[in-house]
């Protein structure tokens, strides 16, 4: 999650600097997302891949805690990687996770759907 919010922070940074900054700023964000981010992030996929290609869910083979709490962190991962092919058992995942009725219900009642999660994490990547 970390690195995610650096992602967001970059992108924020160059959306709000003043406009003669923008270009030296977005410079910074570009060399440092494809620099430090973007490798440490497929790293990261990579583990979460080779993880579920073992496990149905994340601790285990019941559906737990650690799913909910890693199910943001996923969405978004697949969101941000232009590549997600490249992960089957992740996206696999994922549509199991979202065919829980919980998670739809949740998605019903909470305030953010899977549209508003890719639209917000696919502008961060570079």
């Amino acid at each position: 999650m970390p690195n995610l919010a650096l992602k967001q922070i970059f992108s924020r940074m160059v959306d709000r600097s003043p406009f003669f900054a923008r270009p030296l700023i977005r410079i910074i964000k570009r060399s440092f997302d494809r620099q430090f981010l973007n490798p440490t992030l497929y790293q990261q996929m990579t583990l979460i891949e080779q993880h579920l290609a073992t496990h149905t869910w994340f601790a285990g083979e019941a559906f737990s805690a650690a799913d909910i709490m890693m199910v943001f962190l996923v969405e978004a991962l697949l969101n941000l990687i232009p590549d997600k092919q490249r992960f089957p058992a992740t996206l696999n995942y994922m549509q199991r996770v979202q065919a829980l009725d919980s998670f739809q219900a949740a998605q019903i009642k909470g305030q953010w759907n899977s549209t508003e999660h890719q639209a917000y994490w696919s502008k961060t990547w570079a």
